[in-house]
């Protein structure tokens, strides 16, 4: 089974979304993230993040929310990218 195959699985159980917690308030700030090393050889669930994320070629950079969610894809991605200031 895929692993996409296995979140829809779960999205669709009404009980679980009643058990998650809010996000909370949306923060407006931005965080740039530049991806330093090639995906080759790496996990396809770390390439499909590094697409998500929008980063295709090294050294490409982009803006992301400063979120719950892209701070657990960058944390799936560590090794491959780099948090800019």
């Amino acid at each position: 089974m895929r692993w996409h195959n296995k979140i829809k699985r779960q999205s669709k159980n009404p009980e679980s979304l009643i058990q998650m917690a809010p996000l909370g308030e949306p923060t407006h700030k931005v965080i740039k993230i530049q991806q330093v090393r090639s995906p080759i050889g790496h996990p396809k669930n770390q390439k499909a993040t590094l697409k998500c994320l929008g980063l295709t070629k090294i050294g490409a950079v982009v803006e992301r929310v400063d979120d719950p969610t892209t701070h657990g894809m960058v944390k799936t991605v560590q090794h491959l990218v780099k948090i800019l200031d």
